[in-house]
Order: structure tokens, then sequence, then C-alpha cells
């Protein structure tokens, strides 16, 4: 029988105000190495297309976010991601487990 497991992602709208001209900025100064992005949580955070690089491509995502052309991300892309994706529960009759996750709006790196 497999552990028990509790999956944090959402694939809801996309869009948000939280989103800005500024995470633009800040990620295109990124691509193109006046101002590195070393955050672990940024980076995952600019990478909206999911292919494991940041690109323009998510630039031009992030732009049709803002300006309201799209409603999901590409490659089934969460609009939230959790680190840790995923926690294993073992459970212990009687006792709570906790849940840790840290959550953030991809795109946004600001």
């Amino acid at each position: 029988m497999a552990e028990p497991e509790v999956i944090m992602e959402s694939f809801g709208p996309a869009y948000t105000n939280a989103i800005t001209a500024f995470d633009l900025v800040t990620i295109q100064k990124h691509i193109l190495g006046i101002t590195e992005m070393s955050d672990a949580y940024r980076l995952i955070a600019a990478d909206v297309t999911s292919d494991g690089k940041i690109t323009a491509f998510d630039l031009v995502t992030i732009r049709k976010l803002i300006l309201g052309l799209i409603e999901t991300l590409p490659n089934n892309a969460p609009s939230y991601k959790s680190i840790p994706e995923k926690l294993s529960l073992i459970p212990k009759p009687g006792n709570e487990v906790p849940l840790e996750f840290t959550v953030f709006k991809m795109g946004n790196v600001n």
C-alpha cells in the first residue's frame, strides 16, 4: 500500500494584478545577465512555461498574462507552485501531521 501524500498545486486562472511590468524587467535583466536572480523561488516563478529554462518565451507569456490575452500558462503549468511539491504522510493514530509548504505565484518574482 502506498503512503498517503498531499500535493499542492493550482491550475486556476493565471492572471493576477500581482504580476506587473516590474516582474518583466526583473526577469529580462536576469536573462541579459545584468542582475542575477539567485533566490530559488524567484527562479522557479520566472519559468512560467515550466520548461526548466528562463527565456524570452517566459517574458512573452508574462506579457500576455498582463494584457489579459491568456488565462492559463502553457505546458499545463500551474498558476501557483509549492515547495515541496508534495509531502508524504505517515499516519500515526492520535498525532497531527504538520503540513509545511511555501506557495508562490508563477510570474511574480518581486
